[in-house]
């Protein structure tokens, strides 16, 4: 009997080591694959960390380059602001001085247009003065004695064309008939030269100019005829 018991000790304590010792590999095992995991987790995260790194700078990237744009288109719509405001009409006391100073000029340009015309009317040779003390002034009785000498006198449209068909000149020359047509052609070719010439004139102004220069003009079909 003591023998069998004996026997039955050493298969426990046998049985016990083998326990012992594959509790102790399970250990090392589980200690082995902790820092495996630890070693993973490790590298896991800083290639996290790489990735969150890198998401941040494109990120402030972006967000860089939307600021910039953004500052540029404001700073191309501020300049094309103060562009426009150039083109617009002055307000307040620019608006007051700028309309003074237009005013003014056109004051400047009325005076010495009617100065020309009074100089002008004012041009009278010695012996027309010395006629006008002892002969009374009789526009009508004038005009009958330039007619007879074949002299007319237009000073409109209306009248130029009755000078033209009264000194006999449409049928001297037919081409010279239609004086309306030929004036007309002159104001389209010689009002935009004026215009240009004499911006801040009113119409009224530019047209009596115009008559001027036609009156005098080559192109006049009544100066031809007095001419010829």
């Amino acid at each position: 009997m003591g023998k069998v018991k004996g026997g039955g000790e050493e298969n426990t304590k046998g049985q016990k080591a083998k326990l012992q010792k594959k509790e102790a590999m399970t250990k090392k095992q589980a200690k082995v694959e902790g820092q495996k995991k630890a070693k993973e987790d490790e590298h896991w995260q800083v290639g996290a960390n790489s990735r969150e790194e890198k998401r941040a700078a494109d990120a402030a990237a972006k967000d860089a380059a939307k600021l910039a744009k953004k500052e540029a288109k404001s700073a191309a719509l501020k300049a094309e602001e103060e562009e426009l405001s150039k083109m617009r009409a002055p307000k307040g006391k620019a608006r007051k001085a700028a309309k003074a100073k237009k005013s003014k000029n056109d004051l400047n340009l009325l005076d010495a247009f009617m100065a020309e015309e009074e100089k002008a009317k004012s041009k009278k040779t010695e012996k027309e003065k010395k006629d006008d003390v002892f002969v009374v002034h009789n526009p009508n009785r004038e005009k009958a004695v330039q007619q007879e000498k074949g002299i007319y006198n237009a000073t409109g449209i209306d009248d130029a064309i009755n000078a033209l068909e009264l000194s006999g000149a449409s049928e001297q020359h037919p081409e010279k008939v239609n004086l309306k047509a030929a004036f007309k052609e002159y104001e389209e070719r010689e009002m935009p030269k004026i215009k240009e010439e004499y911006p801040r004139l009113k119409r009224s102004q530019l047209k009596d100019r115009l008559w001027k220069q036609w009156q005098k003009s080559p192109d006049n079909p009544i100066n031809r005829v007095e001419s010829n």
